[in-house]
């Protein structure tokens, strides 16, 4: 058990998958236009070359692939992304035979360009090149290689071999980089590497054999957590300014500097501020007052424009323009915090309920999103600033319990947001059964919602239409024999980080008979269809804690009349958590208390048995929650 480790957070979305690619220029730039599907053929080979040549950062890519059937024929349109800025190039690209003949080659007319919006972001500097590679017989070839020039880059790669989710059999990947300049290197433990140093270059290499096709499992690490990675981080780049990666502190220096001169906030925002913290009593009424603020009167919105993205619009942009991405809206926050006399801090974090991991030993960009650190003594006060229904100094599942780089110039450091707790994250659900032997039947239910549960009703109930908070209170329903009729919510304080639901239900076909007996049924309670462990090929991730409580109450009015069994109670508790079920009968009611714990961390895949079996206990108790009800003499 020593290998059970406290977490230091589905399924990576495509449209992420490319913004991620691009922010932190991977040497992966070629990216299919479809989500992850599975392939019966593979990508033969995946060759990526990198150097740096007068200050330029180049990437030359060659992939080789072979279509067998219609069914992978998506593979056959091919986008290649790049930023503005970027000098790209198509080298080739063909349709070959299997003896390697060319069938058609792809002519520059047919490559399309056009300017490359990814989901949820209103503007873009990105673009894409598009070209379709496909022939009419199978199975066939296709082959493609291009070059991208850019002056701006962080590493010299941060390579995936990976295209698709597709079986690579080889793929190789060769760095070449002046001998004077230092680097810092991850990769893959016990990895090969060729190194050469030839006319005052050095030039490495590594090659992988036979990349399978990742499984798609529940509870699973980050995507890119399952992938091999092959980081090269200069000591020095160029990303819109010079910068050094010699730290974390420098990183930090260095982006302190792009958001130099943004906290230009209007003499207008000024005055707004001055009158709203009128009467103020102490520094958190201030900050909550100003954070209110921020989310009353501004949106957010996806921008990426100006270094990459990597550089937040100014104050002035979000106060005039009432919007903002993570980075603008951070800023504008700290600038009203600081004309208040409050200093606050630009913070970098990876934004995910399963975020990637951050390797604190290669200092560099290894994040998505962006929060603010405001210091408070020996406490800390930590702003989500594009959320307009989380509260003050609420992080939440998407970013509780990780690494995340505090910007306070060459004092900038690697931090640990503060992990989410069980009272945190406790759920209680109860529900009241009036149960009619004459088929009427009727349910109340009360819950007490907090944590993931309480973040995504709150949002649907801010941001969006009643039929789409139906469908959230739907999907948490145990099953589909209950009907929801009527709904209410209520929040203590939109500061309090939990929701009040009531519920009125029917319920269909809740008792069965057999016989003169009754069997009354309870509702399942909530679990996940783990893979058996023969099929499992990942390690579990619990990203935060796990803490609910479910209470059936079933009222029969009948029910002195009958003899009852109840189903058998369950204790179970080991190093994952624990669940524990009571089964009660009192005078005319039925009562079931179930109530699980899961502990966060990475369980290893040579535990897995023993987690499944664990987690294995709620279905069991699923399928034996009966009560049966035999008449009386």
């Amino acid at each position: 058990m020593n290998d059970w480790k406290p977490l230091t957070s589905v399924s990576i979305q495509h449209t992420l998958l490319i913004r991620q690619l691009m922010r932190i220029k991977f040497s992966l730039l070629v990216v299919i236009s479809f989500p992850f599907l599975c392939a019966t053929g593979q990508v033969l080979d995946y060759t990526t070359e990198i150097r740096m040549e007068n200050g330029k950062h180049i990437t030359e890519e060659t992939v080789l692939i072979q279509i067998n059937n219609r069914d992978m024929e998506w593979l056959t349109d091919v986008s290649i992304f790049y930023q503005e800025g970027d000098n790209t190039e198509v080298l080739e690209a063909n349709v070959l035979n299997m003896e390697g003949k060319v069938l058609r080659a792809v002519s520059k007319k047919e490559i399309k360009t056009r300017n490359y919006r990814s989901g949820g972001v209103f503007f873009e500097d990105s673009w894409v090149d598009e070209f379709k590679l496909k022939w009419h017989q199978f199975p066939y070839r296709i082959q493609y290689r291009y070059r991208i020039t850019t002056n701006k880059y962080i590493y010299l790669c941060r390579w995936y071999p990976y295209i698709e989710n597709t079986p690579i059999r080889r793929a190789t990947l060769r760095v070449t980089y002046p001998k004077d300049l230092a680097v810092t290197l991850y990769r893959p433990p016990g990895l090969k590497e060729d190194s050469v140093t030839l006319k005052g270059k050095v030039i490495r290499s590594w090659e992988f054999l036979n990349i399978p096709k990742l499984q798609e499992e529940k509870l699973s690490p980050a995507f890119f957590d399952l992938i091999p990675c092959i980081i090269v981080a200069p000591k020095m780049f160029t990303y819109g300014i010079p910068g050094k990666l010699d730290s974390w502190a420098s990183f930090g220096m260095w982006q302190a500097e792009l958001n130099a001169n943004s906290d230009d906030l209007p003499d207008l925002e000024r005055y707004k501020i001055t009158d709203l913290l009128k009467g103020g009593t102490n520094r958190i009424d201030t900050i909550k007052r100003l954070y209110h603020y921020l989310q009353d009167n501004t949106r957010y919105i996806n921008v990426s424009l100006d270094v990459g993205g990597l550089k937040a619009f100014p104050a002035s942009y979000v106060s005039a323009n009432k919007y903002g991405d993570c980075k603008a809206l951070t800023i504008f926050m700290k600038s009203i915090l600081n004309f208040a006399g409050i200093p606050s801090y630009y913070t970098k974090i990876n934004g995910a309920r399963n975020p990637r991991t951050v390797r604190p030993q290669i200092p560099g960009q290894q994040f998505n999103h962006i929060i603010l650190c405001v210091p408070m003594g020996r406490d800390t006060v930590w702003l989500e600033n594009t959320a307009n229904s989380l509260p003050y100094n609420y992080l939440g599942t998407f970013t509780q319990g990780r690494p995340a780089l505090v910007v306070n110039g060459e004092h900038s450091r690697l931090v640990r947001t503060p992990a989410l707790t069980l009272d945190q994250v406790y759920c209680r659900k109860e529900f009241n059964f009036h149960l009619d032997m004459e088929g009427t039947n009727r349910a109340t239910a009360s819950w007490e919602l907090r944590g993931d549960e309480f973040e995504t009703l709150k949002d649907h109930q801010q941001n969006s239409q009643e039929q789409d908070v139906r469908s959230v209170i739907e999907s948490s329903l145990p099953r589909n024999g209950l009907s929801l009729t009527r709904w209410e919510i209520q929040q203590p304080t939109r500061d309090t980080p939990v929701l009040h639901v009531k519920l009125n239900l029917e319920l269909t076909d809740p008792v069965r008979r057999l016989g003169k007996s009754l069997v009354v049924k309870s509702l399942p309670f909530p679990t996940i269809d783990l893979e058996d462990p023969g099929q499992r090929t990942t390690p579990v991730r619990i990203n935060y804690p796990i803490n609910e409580e479910q209470i059936l109450t079933y009222h029969l009015p009948t029910l002195t009349n009958y003899a009852v069994t109840l189903p058998r109670n369950i204790e179970r508790r080991s190093t994952y958590g624990s669940y524990v079920v009571r089964y009660t009968h009192e005078g005319q009611t039925l009562r079931a208390e179930r109530h699980l714990i899961v502990h966060p961390g990475t369980i290893p895949l040579v535990q897995y048995n023993e987690f499944f079996a664990f987690m294995g206990s709620i279905q069991e108790s699923n399928r034996e929650s009966s009560f049966l009800l035999e008449p009386k003499p």
